[in-house]
């Protein structure tokens, strides 16, 4: 199988969970925080928790950013392997179409 990804066409799946990948939000992962740890308060003032460890130290956000990336391998690998020529779904926001293994992109 092949998926279309945002537009562009991948031929196997570790290009198409490569490109999901890049296209993951860090939106989504400062929300995982946020949903895992709450709120910070410090001197009174609340801050999520995405903001502040991006903030503090933005070495150990970037690690664990891309951990949660490699993360979510499997997981979109399966629903990647799941879909049939011609379904359209979404993972983590991004459009994705199966198409058959004789697809060629128009130039």
């Amino acid at each position: 199988m092949k998926w279309i990804i945002e537009g562009t066409l991948c031929d196997n799946t570790c290009e198409a969970i490569n490109a999901i990948e890049e296209n993951l939000d860090e939106c989504d992962f400062d929300e995982l925080l946020d949903e895992l740890y709450g709120e910070i308060e410090v001197c009174g003032y609340g801050y999520s928790s995405g903001y502040v460890l991006k903030e503090v130290d933005p070495t150990a956000y970037r690690c664990e950013l891309n951990d949660w990336k490699s993360s979510r391998s499997s997981e979109i690998m399966e629903e990647l392997e799941n879909m049939e020529p011609g379904d359209e779904d979404e993972i983590e926001g991004i459009e994705i179409t199966c198409v058959d293994d004789d697809y060629e992109e128009d130039d």
